[in-house]
């Protein structure tokens, strides 16, 4: 029986990539530095000149997934995100970041 290789290509489109920045309420600048790239290489996704690649996308995809999780399936998405951005600090901030985003907001 023959293998085929599968390979996934993520479509990252420029109303996806700016969806996602704009849901973590961050600047270009404070994107880029999450994402362990230059602020122009967000400028550059946000334009369709190119789309996020390596550690980056995958990063961006468990930030993505991360936020769409429901509230029950937080504790899974957070753990995969956390595998997913596992490149020195870089996993934690990432962690602690979508675990406050998960935090009920107040509304007093």
């Amino acid at each position: 029986m023959a293998c085929a290789n599968l390979t996934v290509i993520m479509e990252w489109s420029i109303e996806r990539i700016a969806q996602v920045r704009d849901r973590l309420g961050l600047s270009r600048a404070e994107f880029a530095k999450l994402l362990g790239v230059d602020t122009r290489t967000v400028y550059r996704w946000e334009a369709g000149q190119s789309a996020p690649t390596g550690s980056a996308e995958a990063v961006l995809l468990g930030i993505e997934q991360a936020l769409k999780a429901p509230p029950d399936g937080l504790t899974s998405a957070l753990s995969a995100l956390g595998a997913m951005a596992a490149i020195g600090g870089l996993g934690f901030m990432i962690y602690k970041l979508i675990e406050l985003l998960a935090q009920p907001e107040n509304t007093n």
